[in-house]
């Protein structure tokens, strides 16, 4: 086409009247990019891209990828054909598995040529293509499609009918009119063997987007329609040129400075940072790993292969990739690996897996912190636990044993007595010393050194009591409330003796004469960590005429010793039986 007629028709579209009419766009327009490079199956609706193309393997690479991603995404295909048949497009779209006589037929693609879109009502008309544009939008949602997706081929422009002002006019107010305002997404095909560098840079000016080669970009030559129909339009534009150069000198600039931030962190890191492919290959290490692992310089660490000899055998590099790959990172994750000189060094390792868009693992970027000191410490701390937990298992079961020499003594001075009175005053310290080995011999068996379970004790020091007092159960039963009760060993044993006083003056003076009856241990806790003892029989109850705080008996004045002992207080109720209630 002659040059003269296309300079002709540029300076048709820069009419003092068409920009004083023209408002200025919503900052919606165009969409913010979501990342700098996209790929063709990103776009969605509202952008405005030009294709530039140099032959049919890149065109081909593309505008079927961009139909199909429309396909997928429920919305409606519009895809207009000049120097492709539209055979040749089907064929590049049954590649890739569609399905087309389905789709085709569903009316969700339609393949059409330019005649009857751009050139339907004889020469070319940017009003009249926007309203096809719009009323084609408008039928696509109102069939259920979530938007339309079109593209056309742009060579038609060049015949000689065809005014290239036109075309240009029209790229400008679509991003006026249009796109701002309808879900289409349209790809502008331009072979740029067809069109001369002169139309393609007026070209280039009115897309937001440029799709090139094999990724979409954001245009920052793009010119907004407001200032493309700018009588002032050069003026504008070598401000945008001036703005754009120094943007870009400003980016590069803050580039180069985080650079130089990465680089020094990088280098000067107190931990390891690295690179690494699944398959063990190390592709970058900062001079701390390097040092770590023993080695002069990160060209003699590269040729390791973590997987082949990189970790101790305890700790096999399977266990990170199956985690890693599985969650997409790891973090906190603590192994062991090899140095140069065949050392092990302990480290706490986290990473992530970087993917491609298949989702196809590429490496994996982390850091690595040495903590061979804190697990050797560990180690050592743990070893002398353990030796202590003998220790104390060991203190445990000698106390228990020789409080049960003493019973066993108590037991032998009983059989040269025959005094009543003295035989009962034996069995009752007995008793008393037996609550104490109970509590010996339960953290002995138990796990937990530091407390006991005291539902458990509860219950196995009053099955002993209804033995020694030949008290059968079906005669005078009893519950133990205490249920999820731990105490020390301080609080243990004053209170396991407490319940061992209580009990037996129930069991021996509350229950006269085989009446039948009931006794209630209870030990509950609030949410203060405060305890509540109760021990309550229904039994004949305590005589008024006794009073703790002035009894001469050994028992109750243990029980009042034992409740100080504990920082606590105890309460008689003389109701239906005795019930003694002691909060500590």
């Amino acid at each position: 086409m002659p040059k003269k007629k296309k300079d002709s028709a540029a300076k048709k579209i820069t009419k003092p009247e068409v920009a004083a009419s023209w408002p200025f766009l919503s900052p919606a327009f165009p969409p913010p990019p979501k990342q700098r490079r996209r790929s063709i199956t990103d776009l969605g609706p509202h952008e405005h891209v030009a294709f530039l193309f140099r032959d049919e393997a890149e065109w081909a690479a593309v505008v079927p990828s961009y139909i199909a991603s429309g396909l997928g995404k429920k919305e409606k295909c519009l895809v207009i054909v000049d120097s492709h048949e539209i055979n040749l497009v089907r064929q590049h779209l049954v590649r890739l598995g569609l399905n087309i006589e389905a789709v085709t037929k569903s009316g969700q693609l339609v393949i059409i040529p330019a005649s009857e879109a751009y050139l339907r009502r004889g020469p070319f008309s940017p009003e009249k293509m926007i309203a096809f544009l719009k009323a084609e939008t408008e039928k696509a949602l109102s069939e259920g499609y979530t938007a339309l997706r079109a593209t056309g081929e742009m060579t038609w422009a060049l015949r000689s009918s065809s005014d290239l002002g036109k075309l240009f006019e029209y790229e400008a107010k679509l991003n006026h009119d249009f796109f701002p305002h309808y879900p289409c997404i349209d790809l502008c095909q331009y072979d740029r063997r067809r069109f001369t560098g002169v139309t393609l840079k007026e070209i280039i000016l009115n897309h937001p987007l440029i799709s090139f080669q094999d990724g979409v970009y954001q245009n920052f030559y793009y010119f907004p329609p407001e200032e493309y129909f700018d009588p002032r339009r050069a003026e504008l534009e070598v401000d945008r040129w001036l703005k754009n150069l120094i943007d870009g000198h400003s980016a590069l600039e803050a580039l180069e400075e985080n650079a130089e931030r990465f680089r020094s962190l990088y280098q000067n890191s107190t931990i390891g940072l690295y690179r690494t492919t699944p398959d063990g290959r190390i592709l970058l290490a900062n001079p701390t790993l390097v040092r770590m692992l023993g080695y002069d310089s990160f060209e003699e660490l590269s040729q390791r292969n973590l997987e082949k000899d990189g970790f101790e055998p305890s700790y096999p590099r399977s266990k990170f990739i199956e985690k890693i790959e599985k969650d997409g990172e790891v973090y906190g994750l603590e192994s062991a690996w090899k140095r140069r000189d065949g050392s092990i060094i302990y480290v706490r390792e986290s990473a992530r897996a970087i993917r491609d868009a298949s989702g196809r693992t590429l490496f994996y970027d982390g850091t690595v912190e040495d903590i061979t000191e804190k697990k050797l410490a560990e180690e050592k701390l743990l070893s002398s636990l353990q030796e202590k937990e003998v220790l104390l298992k060991e203190l445990h079961h000698r106390v228990k044993n020789n409080l049960q020499v003493i019973i066993s003594l108590l037991r032998l001075q009983s059989r040269y007595l025959d005094d009543p009175r003295l035989l009962e005053l034996l069995q009752a310290s007995q008793n008393r010393i037996r609550s104490m080995a109970m509590i010996h011999e339960q953290l002995y068996t138990s796990q937990n050194f530091a407390r006991v379970d005291f539902d458990e004790y509860i219950k196995n020091l009053i099955t002993h009591l209804y033995v020694v007092y030949g008290v059968r159960p079906d005669r005078v039963s009893f519950k133990v409330q205490a249920a999820k009760i731990y105490l020390d060993i301080n609080r243990a044993i004053p209170c396991g003796m407490i319940i061992n006083e209580l009990v037996s003056n129930a069991l021996r003076h509350a229950f006269p004469e085989n009446r039948q009856g009931e006794i209630i241990v209870s030990l509950k806790q609030d949410e203060i960590g405060r305890f509540y003892l109760l021990v309550k029989d229904n039994g004949v109850g305590l005589p008024e005429a006794v009073e703790v705080e002035k009894a001469d008996t050994l028992g109750l004045q243990i029980v009042r010793i034992l409740v100080h002992q504990l920082g606590g207080s105890l309460r008689i109720i003389r109701s239906h039986g005795t019930t003694f209630s002691i909060s500590f």
